[in-house]
């Protein structure tokens, strides 16, 4: 009923004015009497609001949101104003039409328009006004009624008439898609946001080692007591694994790292015990057994299979990438940002930051350039770090710690992958040929060099002219199969590694189905043989 009473109200209202205008002679009563019917009702919410204050809630705070909502239903009911013949015309034709349909033609009953329809539409300007034609039609008319019949209630209805003329063009710029304005970050933001991330990756770092099994433990708690919650869930093993696809995006591990890490963890997880493919919902990380009870979650084997489709397609993209990520130097950036924020002004931790900073700003773009850069960096921090080994604040040598390890295995993966690198100079003859081989392939065109070196290196080496010329050319054969060979290996591994995620997050959720509400159940107990009975409802 209150449905039916409403759909009668924007009509009335605007027969109310109409009426008082152009029949009643008591012009101020009508009109101010339809904007108190149309406002009072949020004067009253307000009041009601202000005296029943929460008692866990601050007096100030509770008035400003009062404030503030009251604000925001009055706008409201000020576009509800701006667009009431268009209101009372819509009502007016719903009313009619179902009537006539339901008490006479007994046709289109079940007609309807979907949102999806209507939203899939782009209103222009023109086309508002053609569908909001009454507001100006009914604004003008009464203008000019009033402009000739009635003088003294057009100064009293101008506003409203003119309000009434402009609702397309107010309707329209409301509805127009809302572009939010580009915040663009400081320095400080952006340093900060570098700092959390590195410091985010610290604790896979430090705590999703060999004694958990490559497993990422639950927690670590700090205070008051150092303790580490050796349990972990579906959930906390994707994110584990993501967090290792991300740290590599970021430069703080190398690919060849990633690989690593990843193998150890994927091994691990294919030997927990499972059912139907899914992960119980606790394990404990040092012995690999389940936690009681057995439990199966939804949500923990959809999010484990999210996260195992996403990690199959980035490992999948390393093939293709760079594999020396341009992102490596800005990765050394965050961790030695970090060490600063817990050292005094050391003059060997602002060095370090000066020559990382100068390297992402100029062109680094050979390996030898590249390798130069990481060498001079890695002695610096060999330096900070034996400093830093009597300093009695913790956090200065974790972190001195940490980024002479980044520093390490940036070199290392330098030293694998480029072997022609440890090469001595090339003899002049050569010098072009050299210079062909300091570029930076990705793994997919490094793994071909064999196909494509050999066959020139050979035929310079029929044509030497000397011991020099063939010892420096086989020592660029062999460095150049060491180097084709090594990036093959991690192709197959990459590819057995996005099989295993394909594999692992192959989950039967038959059982955790019911067929009768087409919804997935929260949960199953393994122990009890009992499908949970709550639900998720979509995608839960």
């Amino acid at each position: 009923f209150d449905n039916l009473r409403r759909s009668l109200v924007p009509p009335a209202l605007l027969l109310l004015l109409i009426f008082g205008w152009i029949i009643s002679s008591s012009l101020w009563f009508w009109t101010i009497s339809v904007i108190g019917m149309i406002v009072t009702t949020t004067l009253f919410s307000f009041l009601w609001d202000i005296y029943k204050k929460p008692a866990d809630t601050l007096l100030l705070k509770h008035t400003i949101n009062s404030f503030r909502n009251v604000l925001t239903n009055l706008l409201q009911h000020v576009f509800t104003f701006i667009c009431l013949p268009y209101e009372a015309l819509i009502n007016m034709d719903a009313i009619i039409r179902t009537n006539w349909r339901m008490i006479f033609s007994h046709k289109n009953l079940l007609e309807w328009n979907p949102s999806t329809s209507k939203a899939r539409k782009k209103d222009t300007l023109f086309s508002t006004v053609i569908s909001m034609w009454i507001g100006p039609f009914t604004g003008t008319a009464l203008f000019i009624y009033l402009t000739y019949y009635s003088p003294l209630a057009l100064v009293i209805a101008t506003p409203i008439l003119l309000l009434w003329i402009a609702s397309p063009l107010v309707a329209w710029w409301i509805s127009a898609p809302y572009e939010p304005a580009k915040e663009l970050l400081n320095t400080g933001e952006t340093i900060f946001l570098q700092q959390l991330a590195r410091k985010t990756w610290s604790f896979f770092e430090d705590f999703v080692g060999n004694e958990d099994n490559w497993l990422p433990p639950d927690n670590y708690q700090e205070h008051m007591v150092s303790r580490i919650a050796h349990r972990t869930s579906p959930t906390n093993m994707g994110l584990s694994l993501l967090a290792n696809l991300s740290a590599c995006d970021f430069g703080y591990i190398t690919p060849g790292t990633l690989i690593d890490r990843t193998i150890k963890a994927i091994n691990t997880m294919q030997q927990l015990e499972k059912y139907h493919g899914h992960f119980y919902n606790w394990y404990d990380t040092r012995s690999l057994a389940v936690l009681a009870p057995k439990y199966i979650s939804s949500v923990d084997s959809g999010n484990l299979a999210g996260h195992l489709l996403v990690l199959k397609q980035g490992l999948l993209s390393q093939i293709h990438k760079k594999i020396i990520p341009s992102q490596l130097f800005e990765g050394l950036r965050d961790t030695v940002s970090v060490l600063a924020s817990y050292t005094k002004e050391n003059r060997l931790v602002q060095e370090f930051s000066e020559v990382v900073t100068s390297v992402i700003t100029s062109s680094t773009n050979t390996p030898d350039q590249v390798k130069h850069h990481l060498h001079l960096l890695l002695s610096l921090a060999k330096e900070i770090a034996d400093i830093l080994n009597g300093e009695t604040d913790n956090n200065a040598r974790r972190w001195s710690s940490a980024l002479l390890k980044q520093c390490e295995q940036a070199a290392e993966e330098i030293e694998l992958l480029f072997p022609w690198l440890n090469i001595q100079a090339a003899p002049e003859k050569f010098a072009d040929l050299s210079s062909e081989l300091m570029v930076i392939p990705t793994l997919h065109q490094l793994s071909g060099f064999s196909e494509v070196w050999l066959p020139k290196l050979d035929a310079q080496l029929k044509m030497s002219e000397n011991a020099v010329e063939s010892d420096w050319l086989g020592a660029v054969r062999v460095a150049v199969i060491t180097g084709a060979t090594l990036a093959k290996e991690r192709i197959i591994m990459l590819e057995q590694l996005a099989q295993h995620c394909h594999e692992l997050s192959n989950m039967d959720y038959d059982f955790l189905y019911d067929k009768t509400k087409n919804l997935l159940s929260i949960g199953y107990n393994v122990d009890e043989h009992r499908r949970d009975p709550g639900f998720y409802d979509l995608l839960g």
